[in-house]
């Protein structure tokens, strides 16, 4: 019964120990983790991977590439021109540079998009897929 009295004690102890040696020296700690994820952000930022040379060069010669999509969500596949709108030039610009290395042409074909248009849609999507568009 001592024993287990003992075991328990040091066992406390050794938590409470732990515990306030973990305590020690916080904020010179949280300042250098703080630092450390600043840098990192830094060093990524500065390094830009160039996805688009990635990529094997293939040429479609002029082919069309037609996107199916939702009327209120066009221009999230296709925009005509750069507005200077954030999302709107990077679509604009992704489209641009796939034109450019594939030798194609992006467009859109639209329907409706509402919940009760949902078969307007998918007979949209049936035919391209029956007429192997």
């Amino acid at each position: 019964m001592i024993a287990k009295r003992t075991i328990s004690l040091v066992l406390t102890a050794i938590m409470l120990v732990t515990l306030f040696a973990s305590c020690t020296n916080t904020e010179d700690s949280v300042t250098s983790d703080v630092t450390t994820v600043a840098e990192a952000v830094t060093e990524d930022a500065e390094t830009e991977i160039q996805y688009l040379a990635m990529l094997e060069s293939i040429t479609y010669d002029g082919a069309s590439y037609t996107i199916l999509g939702r009327d209120s969500f066009e221009d999230e596949c296709w925009v005509e021109s750069e507005t200077g709108e954030v999302i709107n030039d990077a679509v604009f610009r992704r489209n641009k540079a796939v034109e450019e290395k594939y030798h194609v042409s992006i467009g859109t074909v639209l329907t409706a998009d509402g919940w009760n248009d949902q078969g307007v849609f998918m007979d949209a999507v049936r035919r391209s897929v029956q007429g192997q568009d």
